[in-house]
C-alpha cells in the first residue's frame, strides 16, 4: 500500500504544473519609496546646523533647531514637488 503522500504520488500531482516565481526586483529597496532612517537623521542633523549657523553660532537652541529641522525634512519628503523649490510654490 502507498503511503499518503509518497514519492509517486507526487509526481503525478506535480505533472502539467508549472512553477511559478516572483519577477526579480532588483530595486525592491527604492519602490516602497521610504527613507532609510539614518539618511533621514542625517537630513535632519544637517538642516539643523544650517539653523544654527544662521543664527551666528548661538548656543541654547539645539531642541527648537531639531524641530525645526525636523519639521523642514518631512515636509520636504512628503511633498517632493517643494525640494527645488523653496519658496513654497510648486516646480511648473
Amino acid at each position: 500500500m502507498r503511503g499518503r503522500g509518497s514519492e509517486e504520488e507526487m509526481a503525478d500531482f506535480s505533472v502539467g504544473l508549472e512553477v511559478v516565481s516572483e519577477p526579480d526586483q532588483p530595486f525592491e529597496e527604492g519602490a516602497h519609496d521610504s527613507l532609510d532612517p539614518d539618511l533621514r537623521h542625517r537630513l535632519i542633523s544637517e538642516a539643523a546646523f544650517e539653523l544654527y549657523t544662521q543664527r551666528g553660532f548661538a548656543d541654547g537652541f539645539d531642541v527648537e533647531d531639531w524641530l525645526s529641522a525636523e519639521a523642514q525634512v518631512d515636509h520636504l519628503l512628503l511633498n517632493p514637488q517643494f525640494s527645488a523649490n523653496r519658496s513654497g510654490a510648486p516646480k511648473a
